[in-house]
């Protein structure tokens, strides 16, 4: 029997979806991918497409959560960075969840925020 998810647990999940099925395809190589649209057990093994003895990274529940707060963070301390839209779906991400509007773009910086600190790539 599954756990049923919370309404920012659902946000959480479709940010991971995008940012993989979407967002981050550009510069990274999926190698292992498990997402169960009920299940919060979710994650990706990712690698830089580039560079073929790139480091491993997990991207899950926490990486996306981290990213998100990274990512909130650094637009409050540096007001000009994002467009508008992208700052308000880190806002509502933050704030209320089930309601944000996100592109695959804004799951892209999440994720390279929460592994790498910052935007890398695009």
């Amino acid at each position: 029997m599954t756990e049923e998810l919370t309404p920012r647990q659902e946000a959480y999940r479709d940010v991971f979806h995008t940012a993989i099925e979407q967002g981050i395809g550009y510069w990274a190589e999926v190698e292992q991918y498990k997402h169960v649209d009920l299940e919060r057990d979710y994650f990706a093994v990712i690698h830089d497409r580039e560079d073929e003895d790139a480091q491993q990274y997990e991207v899950n529940e926490v990486t996306i959560v981290k990213g998100i707060k990274m990512l909130g963070k650094h637009m409050r301390d540096n007001g000009n960075f994002g467009d508008s839209y992208q700052r308000k779906a880190v806002q509502d991400l933050n704030l209320k969840p089930w309601d944000a509007d996100f592109d695959a773009i804004t799951a892209d910086m999440i994720v390279q925020f929460a592994l790498f600190g910052e935007v890398t790539y695009g």
